[in-house]
């Protein structure tokens, strides 16, 4: 007996098809990700659960949307990492509702920095205190930024 039938939710039943392992990102985008079409039309599916995952959800909108992807940002945006390249390689631009997390990283600091072609004050004080140090202050010359800290 088919009791699907008597449900028209198609979330609902999505929900139901899709077992718990098939809504942690990290499990099934490796099962689907090599499967042409039918994968990507699986993951495509499953997109509110790649959502929630700072490095699916960037992968999913540089790779699936080819471009911004706000539903995915939230989570994106709590990772210096991906908030990081998402910034240079999605968004193509400054993102500001990023830029606190990605300041707390000394290399993902720097690497926004010299995309930003400026400085990034939110992240001097963490980046003035690692190795890429000199690469900042080198890169901030190379632009023709005065500096004294």
């Amino acid at each position: 007996m088919d009791l699907y039938k008597y449900y028209r939710n198609d979330e609902y039943l999505l929900d139901n098809e899709i077992n718990a392992l098939d809504r942690i990102p990290g499990i099934f985008w490796y099962k689907f990700i090599g499967q042409g079409e039918k994968g990507r039309k699986e993951i495509i599916k499953r997109s509110k659960y790649v959502a929630k995952s700072p490095e699916h959800a960037f992968y999913y909108a540089r790779n699936f949307i080819k471009g911004p992807w706000p539903e995915g940002e939230a989570a994106i945006a709590t990772n210096a990492e991906y908030a990081t390249i998402y910034a240079i390689e999605v968004l193509q631009k400054p993102w500001p509702e990023a830029e606190d997390v990605i300041a707390t990283d000394y290399n993902e600091a720097y690497e926004y920095a010299s995309f930003l072609g400026d400085r990034f004050k939110k992240g001097e004080k963490v980046i003035l205190k690692s190795n890429r140090k000199n690469d900042y202050i080198e890169m901030l010359k190379d632009n023709g930024i005065s500096i004294d800290f």
